[in-house]
């Protein structure tokens, strides 16, 4: 009888370690992430944040614009990573960001996407990409709600 207490004790110990371990490894992972934005928002300037509308020119060719148009690209390229991770896209047991996690990401996602700057680069750079490009997020901003007006060029640049 002891020895079967003992072995069923080892087993849930060994168990409960997979859980812990399986556990830190989204997290780590999920740190990337975190890390990946904070470096790219920080390109991004922070009237963007504040609801301005044009943030860079496009059509300027300036490398500030550059920099900038290329650090939105960033952050769209990041969204789609994590749809990508979050929805389990490499069979039934990739999914590696945690539920919690992706509805906070999923909230900030529409969050700035809202953001007229967020609308007017995304119109941007989505019309200059193969359509196949940024699918998973193409298909988040279509089923978003039209909200005003500048939301409703997003769904039709999607």
């Amino acid at each position: 009888m002891a020895v079967k207490c003992a072995v069923l004790a080892g087993v849930a110990f060994a168990a409960w370690q997979v859980l812990v371990a399986r556990a830190q490894t989204r997290a780590n992972f999920e740190q990337l992430f975190v890390l990946h934005y904070r470096r790219i928002v920080a390109s991004i300037p922070l009237e963007a944040f504040l609801g301005d509308q044009v943030v860079y020119n496009p059509a300027s060719g300036v490398g500030a614009d550059l920099a900038i148009r290329r650090a939105f690209y960033d952050y769209f390229e990041l969204c789609e990573d994590e749809f990508f991770y979050a929805k389990g896209r490499l069979g039934p047991c990739s999914r590696r960001i945690g539920r919690r996690t992706w509805r906070d990401w999923e909230a900030g996602m529409r969050g700035h996407l809202a953001l007229p700057a967020f609308a007017v680069a995304w119109t941007d750079i989505s019309r200059c990409l193969p359509e196949d490009r940024f699918e998973l997020l193409r298909d988040f901003i279509a089923e978003l709600p039209a909200r005003s007006d500048k939301q409703r060029e997003i769904r039709r640049a999607a």
